[in-house]
């Protein structure tokens, strides 16, 4: 009798996002092409809250307890928040370090991760100046990504996000402009536990 191959199962990871839109088609167009290139070492669910950092972090908890009561739990969670005005932002990061969970902060917002895909913007920078410089860059339709937009060059992002903030490490607020999401696509590709 032979046996069939055995199949390696990737781990299981769990991301919550502040943003209900942008962050989750991000997200999903980066898994694909990782996969797409037979780089990603996780499945990723993904959760969009839409509301603060706290609620994001609350609702990360409650998702991690209950796959964890239904014996299917994740091997790590994510948040992903945004500074921009929110006054629960020093709590939930407080609270995601006590639950063990990692944090991905961008500063101002997540937008910076996206241009940082086709500019090399490193100065101070507001939301509304952001926004016109997404827009003229035509990466965004609304809230959600155009087709063009161009993933593949998330590791450009990632350069130029390192050299904004060459300390960047989860769990903390950075300078502005900063993003942590560099982390975030090393946990994906088994770079970083």
């Amino acid at each position: 009798m032979s046996r069939r191959p055995r199949r390696f199962l990737k781990a299981r990871a769990l991301v919550v996002t502040e943003g209900e839109v942008t962050e989750q088609i991000y997200i999903e167009l980066l898994m694909q092409e990782l996969r797409s290139r037979a780089e990603a070492a996780v499945t990723v669910k993904r959760v969009g809250v839409g509301k603060d950092p706290a609620k994001v972090v609350d609702e990360a908890r409650r998702r991690m307890a209950l796959a964890e009561r239904e014996g299917q739990p994740y091997d790590w969670c994510c948040c992903l928040v945004d500074v921009d005005d929110h006054v629960s932002l020093p709590v939930a990061l407080v609270s995601a370090k006590n639950a063990g969970l990692g944090m991905i902060v961008s500063n101002p917002k997540f937008e910076i991760w996206l241009l940082w895909h086709v500019d090399d913007r490193r100065g101070h920078v507001t939301g509304v100046e952001l926004d016109r410089r997404i827009a003229r860059a035509g990466l965004l339709d609304g809230k959600h990504l155009r087709p063009t937009f161009p993933v593949g060059e998330h590791p450009r992002a990632a350069q130029r996000a390192r050299q904004a903030d060459p300390d960047l490490v989860p769990g903390r607020r950075g300078p502005n402009p900063s993003t942590a999401m560099p982390v975030l696509i090393d946990m994906i590709v088994g770079r970083a536990q």
